[in-house]
């Protein structure tokens, strides 16, 4: 019995011990604020979050969407999605007329995913 205890308790730390030489802590962290991650004292580079609004709700439609950047003047960062057409048409050929934007803002508690769903 104290066998078994000893063997699972040590294929337990060599898992543990595995996962953490092969965790990357600039993968866990740099999707999620979307900025260098240098606390931990290892500058990490900004990558995307795999599963962004456009390809996870519109594009999974058939929606072309496309992400957009946008810094204000006093700093402050807007993550804005655009949809260019409908999943049916292709405005290369400029034959259709102008269409307003559209404007989409979220409730309070509410998700944008709840738009497209």
């Amino acid at each position: 019995m104290i066998l078994h205890i000893s063997m699972a308790t040590s294929l337990f730390l060599m898992s543990l011990l595995m996962f953490m030489l092969d965790s990357n802590p600039c993968t866990a962290l740099s999707w999620r604020n979307n900025s260098l991650v240098d606390d931990i004292g290892i500058p990490c580079p900004v990558s995307p979050h795999p599963f962004t609004m456009c390809k996870s709700e519109a594009e999974a439609y058939g929606y072309p969407c496309e992400d957009h950047k946008v810094t204000t003047e006093d700093g402050y960062i807007l993550s804005l999605k655009r949809i260019p057409h409908g999943h049916d048409t292709d405005n290369s050929t400029g034959d259709e007329k102008t269409r307003q934007p559209i404007l989409l803002f979220h409730g309070l508690f509410v998700t944008v995913g709840l738009m497209f769903g």
